[in-house]
């Protein structure tokens, strides 16, 4: 039996500010899931509710993610959901391609509204340390990834860097020990290396996938034999220190084909669900 430990949020938009060569989104679009929801702005009400069941069955994580990019919904609903969610949760976490964070409304960056909501942890999705292999990769506009986090520490908020490893990007340990070198100049204290994902739906990312998926393990190996400091984290999850950062892998062998690792996924249609991968695992 799969215990439930996250409910996941997934808030109205229908937009992304990035197209990723690896986006898991588009292959999932092409399955016969969520294609067509009908996306509303998440209900307050209803997901109160939501929270209280999750609560219930032992959820103790709150993370806001998306289908594309949540920092472009609507600031105000996202503000709400995570004020609502700190009202329950300990730890409120999102995760971001980051482009966003420093757009203001009035005075106050988007980062200082979130943080005003009460959230307390943030994930920020990057391939690449360099901004050229960065847009490359993600087909994302360059951005201030200092400023951002240094916006991000001013507020209180724990930030991470997730990395997928891919054969002409983060692909070797030379590579890696560049990643977290230039992680820890910009401030960032952990960082999570992880394996290229994909379903055999997409033939475009499918491709891509195809010719740059390398195992995550050699993250592990190279930890190893340069005999890092290694404990076990919250979720029982191998953690090395590197220089003072962070660093953990993402899957291990065992767990390669899993996407929905025991999460309830509240969708912007207001209805919960047990997997990303169709309606028929509705909750409520």
């Amino acid at each position: 039996m799969v215990e439930v430990s996250t409910l996941l949020v997934v808030p109205k938009t229908k937009k992304c500010n990035a197209h990723c060569k690896f986006c898991i989104t588009d292959q999932l679009s092409n399955l016969d899931s969520f294609e067509g929801i009908e996306e509303q702005e998440i209900n307050l009400n209803k997901l109160e509710a939501v929270i209280k069941f999750s609560k219930s069955i032992g959820v103790i994580d709150a993370n806001i993610t998306g289908g594309t990019e949540p920092t472009l919904t609507n600031s105000k609903n996202l503000y709400d959901i995570t004020s609502i969610l700190s009202k329950y949760f300990g730890r409120v976490n999102m995760y971001t391609n980051g482009a966003s964070l420093l757009n203001k409304t009035g005075n106050k960056t988007l980062t200082d509204m979130l943080s005003d909501g009460g959230l307390t942890n943030l994930v920020i999705s990057r391939a690449h340390y360099d901004d050229e292999k960065n847009s490359e990769v993600m087909r994302l506009r360059k951005y201030d990834l200092r400023q951002t986090v240094q916006n991000l520490t001013e507020n209180g908020i724990d930030t991470k860097l997730s990395c997928l490893v891919a054969k002409d990007y983060i692909g070797n340990e030379g590579e890696v020990i560049n990643y977290i070198t230039r992680a820890k100049s910009l401030g960032i204290r952990k960082i999570i290396f992880r394996e290229l994902l994909y379903l055999k739906n997409d033939e475009d990312c499918n491709e891509w996938v195809k010719n740059n998926a390398i195992p995550v393990s050699f993250v592990s190996n190279l930890m190893k034999v340069i005999k890092i400091n290694e404990f076990k984290g919250l979720w029982n999850q191998t953690i090395w220190n590197y220089n003072g950062v962070a660093v953990t892998i993402w899957p291990d062998n065992s767990r390669k084909d899993t996407i929905n690792n025991g999460d309830l996924i509240y969708m912007p249609d207001n209805h919960l669900y047990s997997s990303w991968l169709t309606k028929t695992s509705r909750i409520m």
